[in-house]
This record gives C-alpha cells, sequence and structure tokens, in this order.
C-alpha cells in the first residue's frame, strides 16, 4: 500500500493573509446587515412617529408639557384654535394664571399627578372680551418632573346640556301651566262674566238712582275688578303660551296704547319708586299680538326698577319713548340704573337665567320678551353701561291695515235663538247664560245628557267644553256628527287649557272654532254667529235615517234646567 501523501499547508504568510481577508470580509458583510436592520428600524420609528404625529394633529384637544406648578412648557396644536394660540403666548407662565383660577386647581392637579402617577381632572373657564370657554383638562404624568395636559374645549357641549336642561324645565312647566291654566280659567270666566253682568245692569239704571246708591263709586270697584280679572287672564296667557310654544294671529295693535295698560298695571309699583317720563309719539299700528306686547313692556319695565340701586326713589328715573320708522314702529323703555354687567350680556334673553336671589326672580322675563318679539317678526336688543343705565329697543314690523283700536263695541245681538251650553262648571254654565240672556236657554253638565238634549230637539248654537267629565267634548261631538251632523256644525267649543295630544290632535281636524276662557262676550258672540250661519248653508240630512241611527233611551237624564 502506497504511503499517503503529505498534507499541503499554505505558507504561514499566506495563511495569516487568508485569516486576515476572512475576518474582514465577516466584519463586512455583519456591518452592512446591520446598518440595513438599523435603517428599515428607523423607517418603521419614522413611519410610526408620522401615524402619531397625524393621530395627534387630528385631535380637537390641546396638548400642553406642563412642569411643577402648572408651568407652561411646550403646546400642541395651537394653529387652528384660538385656546391654542391663548396658551401658546403663555409660554413659561402659570396656566392657571392664564385660565382665572384663583384656586390653583390646575397647579394642584399637577402637583398631584406628579406625586401620584394617576391622572386628575380639571374643569375651569378660558376669559377673553370676546368669548368665555369652557374647558376640561385632564393631567397626566409623563416623568418625574413633567406632565402632559390635554386640554378640551367642552362649551358646545356644555352649550347643548343647557339646552336639554331648558327643554326639559320648559316641558316641565308647560305641563304644569297647561293644569294651572285650566284650574283658574274656570273660575276666571264667572268671575268676569258676573262683573260685566253687573256693570251692565248698573249701566241701565237711570242716572238718579245710580248717583243715590253711590253707582259710580261701584262702578270704579268692578272696573278695577274687571281690570284684576285682565292681567290674571293675561298672566295665564303667557303660562299657556309656555305649554304650546305656538304662535297666535297677530293683530293690529297700537304701541302707546300698550304702554298706557303696562303703566296702569304697574302703578303702585312706579308710582313709589321711581319717575316716569313718557315720549309717545304718534305712531302708526303694528303688526303684534296686543296682550303680548303689553307682557313684553311690564317685563322690561320690571326689569327696569329691579335695575335701580338703594337710593331715593326721585334719583331714579325710567322713560319710554315710541317713535315710528319707515318700515316700522320703535319701543324704548330707558332707565339710569346700575346697568348690565359685562359678564352676563350675552345670557340675559336666555330661559331661567337670571342674576337675582333664589325665590326672587324666575328668569323668564326677558326669555318671554324675545320669543314674544320674535314670533312678531320684530327684533329686541339693548344698550347697557354700568352704573349709568340700560336701554331696551324693541322693534315692531308695521301692520298694512290702519283700523283704529278702540274700546270693542258692544256686539250686536244674535236672532232670538235656543242655544244648549254644555259644561261641568255650574258657575261658568250659569255666567254664560247671563251673558246670553233673552234666548231660549238648556244647561246640561257632561255629554251624555247634552247628547240626549240634540237627539229630541233643535238648537241654533251649542257652546260646548271640552274637559268634561262620563263623556268629554270630543266624545260628545263625534256622537253628534254620527247622528245629527246638521248640529254638530253649529257647536262651537270652549276651553281652559289642559289639552292633551289626543285634545289637540281632535280640534286639529274639525273645523268647530274653539275659545279659551274667561270668553269675552264680543268673541262669544263673532263665533256663535259665524257658526249659525255656517251651518245654515249645510245640507240636511235624512230625517228617516236619524230616527233609525238614534240610540233608544227609555229615561231622560236628569240635571238639565232650562232657563
Amino acid at each position: 500500500m502506497a504511503p499517503a501523501a503529505p498534507k499541503k499547508t499554505p505558507p504561514e504568510g499566506v495563511r495569516r493573509w487568508l485569516t486576515d481577508a476572512a475576518g474582514a470580509a465577516v466584519k463586512k458583510l455583519g456591518f452592512v446587515a446591520a446598518t440595513d436592520a438599523r435603517e428599515h428600524s428607523d423607517a418603521r420609528v419614522a413611519e410610526s412617529e408620522a401615524r402619531a404625529n397625524a393621530l395627534l394633529d387630528a385631535l380637537p384637544d390641546v396638548l400642553v408639557r406642563l412642569a411643577r406648578g402648572g408651568i407652561v412648557l411646550d403646546v400642541r396644536n395651537d394653529e387652528t384654535s384660538p385656546l391654542g394660540k391663548e396658551l401658546r403666548a403663555y409660554y413659561g407662565g402659570k396656566l392657571d394664571v392664564l385660565l382665572g383660577d384663583r384656586e390653583s386647581k390646575i397647579a394642584a392637579a399637577v402637583e398631584g399627578a406628579l406625586d401620584t402617577g394617576r391622572v386628575a381632572k380639571v374643569s375651569t373657564e378660558l376669559r377673553s372680551p370676546d368669548y368665555t370657554r369652557k374647558l376640561e383638562i385632564r393631567v397626566a404624568r409623563t416623568s418625574d418632573h413633567e406632565c402632559l395636559a390635554i386640554v378640551r374645549d367642552v362649551t358646545q357641549e356644555h352649550e347643548m346640556e343647557s339646552r336639554l336642561r331648558v327643554a326639559d324645565r320648559l316641558v316641565s312647566l308647560g305641563t304644569l301651566a297647561s293644569g294651572v291654566a285650566h284650574e283658574i280659567n274656570n273660575p276666571l270666566s264667572y268671575v268676569v262674566a258676573n262683573v260685566d253682568f253687573v256693570v251692565e245692569s248698573l249701566q241701565s239704571l237711570p242716572a238718579e238712582a245710580l248717583a243715590t246708591a253711590g253707582g259710580q263709586e261701584l262702578l270704579d270697584a268692578l272696573d278695577e275688578i274687571r281690570e284684576g280679572g285682565r292681567r290674571i287672564a293675561s298672566i295665564v296667557e303667557s303660562l299657556r303660551y309656555q305649554a304650546r310654544q305656538d304662535d297666535e294671529l297677530a293683530t293690529p295693535s297700537d304701541a302707546n296704547s300698550a304702554v298706557e295698560a303696562s303703566l296702569r298695571i304697574l302703578d303702585n309699583q312706579l308710582r313709589y319708586r321711581t319717575r316716569v317720563e313718557l315720549a309717545l309719539s304718534k305712531v302708526p299700528l303694528c303688526l303684534v299680538h296686543e296682550r303680548r306686547l303689553v307682557q313684553v313692556v311690564v317685563n322690561l319695565l320690571t326689569n327696569a326698577l329691579d335695575a335701580f340701586p338703594q337710593r331715593s326713589s326721585d334719583q331714579n328715573l325710567i322713560r319710554i319713548a315710541t317713535r315710528p320708522t319707515r318700515d316700522s314702529v320703535q319701543l324704548e323703555v330707558r332707565d339710569n340704573g346700575l346697568g348690565i354687567p359685562q359678564a352676563v350680556r350675552e345670557r340675559i334673553f336666555d330661559p331661567f337665567f337670571t342674576t337675582k336671589a333664589p325665590g326672587v326672580g324666575t328668569g323668564l322675563g326677558l326669555y318671554l320678551c324675545h320669543q314674544y318679539v320674535a314670533a312678531a317678526g320684530g327684533t329686541i336688543d339693548f344698550e347697557t353701561r354700568e352704573s349709568e343705565g340700560t336701554t331696551f329697543r324693541v322693534t315692531l314690523p308695521l301692520a298694512h291695515s290702519h283700523r283704529a283700536l278702540s274700546v270693542e263695541p258692544a256686539p250686536p245681538p244674535l236672532p232670538p235663538s235656543r242655544i244648549l251650553i254644555v259644561d261641568d262648571d255650574a258657575l261658568v254654565a250659569r255666567s254664560l247664560a247671563r251673558m246670553l240672556r233673552g234666548h231660549e236657554l238648556v244647561l246640561s253638565s257632561d255629554g251624555e245628557s247634552a247628547l240626549w238634549e240634540c237627539l229630541s230637539r233643535d238648537f241654533d248654537l251649542i257652546l260646548c267644553d271640552l274637559m268634561m267629565p262620563r263623556l268629554d267634548g270630543a266624545g260628545f261631538y263625534t256622537a253628534l256628527r254620527e247622528h245629527r251632523p246638521r248640529l254638530a256644525a253649529r257647536v262651537v267649543f270652549m276651553t281652559g287649557g289642559a289639552f292633551t295630544s289626543e285634545t289637540r290632535a281632535f280640534l286639529d281636524g274639525v273645523p268647530n272654532p274653539c275659545l279659551e276662557k274667561p270668553v269675552p262676550v264680543v268673541r262669544l258672540f263673532e263665533a256663535a254667529r259665524r257658526q249659525m250661519a255656517l251651518s245654515d248653508t249645510l245640507e240636511v240630512v235624512d230625517r228617516r235615517s236619524q230616527k233609525a241611527a238614534a240610540p233608544r233611551r227609555t229615561e231622560r237624564p236628569s240635571g238639565n234646567p232650562v232657563v
């Protein structure tokens, strides 16, 4: 066997060179690999940072780096936000000083976050001459010496919550107002009607007899009662406006008459607390609901009285002026009181906002003024200077009709008629009967007995209350339309309020008028005459079908006196 060939090895120098070259190659390859990995990692980090920045830029919040004590170190998202610009201009200052945080709640939140590591929450405001912003600030620790504050503008959220609370309170007020109106208007109806009856009876006496009996003094007393009834009706109407929030028909109204009526209403308060100057020009009629205009002036005068400081009444002055313009009537109420503070000027027309002590003001006066004027197509604004006084200016559109407004004339008498009065309140029914004396009258206390009367005889007019026990006005009308459609056309409804959704839907679906209590005699006669004329044009149905459809009753219900 041949011996193995000896192993060949490179010379020592060559071997060393190869080793060094291989090592250098390996090192170079490793460097390249590490560099590629580092560059890839840097690219991912840059991409992540770009995404984070885009996300932060999209946030509606302003991010603020804070040091201990609430000192502003840096601000992000300050380009488009007024809040961010305010904070950006405050580098190095304390955030609670900028925001007027006298209690240093922000500084305390920063200290708490740094010490405990828990997120702290602070609610505050940023006030400036142009705006007030509600802020919510969350503070979180980012290092041993710094915190990140997320400042969010929650003004719109607060305004929305406020509107929802107001809406809820208005719904509650409307529900209460509807019930109160119903309870007040029924007794108010017979108070007003009976006062009118007594006044008319006294005025029919011979002048000698009236003077002997002290009749003029009685008439004056009754006139004051009548004015009190009107004031109560006006208050109830304001409550019912809150319950309905619908617009009644605007009519040509005299602003000067509204001023004079308001002065009569507030006579006692004005007489002892201020001087009143009048500058009433001859103005054309404006288009507005007259009683609402009176309520506007009353509210403005009441606010003027409340604006006076504690001083002698002869130093207080209210000046009321009216003037015509090219296409409107302006009414001004000016006082020399304390003026309206800057901080509350933008809120004075908000519902339930008041600067008065709890239990003194409702916060609805100026709100209702704004609502009433806006509903008439007008405007209301004000000028004020602190310690000098305030001027409220109401501008109302002109009425194209220029008929003169005066005391309502006595309505022409109705032709002799047979009239059915349906009301569960006996006093209301009797007061209506006095207004309609001279006619053949039948009184019913509920819809069932009234329906029996209509099935047994004809009526020229039916005055029917809506809210009644056993069978209400809607049920009575529905049955009457089925059995005596000609009489159904002669129904005039009356209501003191307390509308349900079903009742409102019913009234919207029938052509018959509905009068609100207390019913003025003029409106009663106008509605009666119109409805009687309308029903006369209807086609008379086949009486045989009436007999066939009429329900059978063997007994006549009691409690239907014939007057």
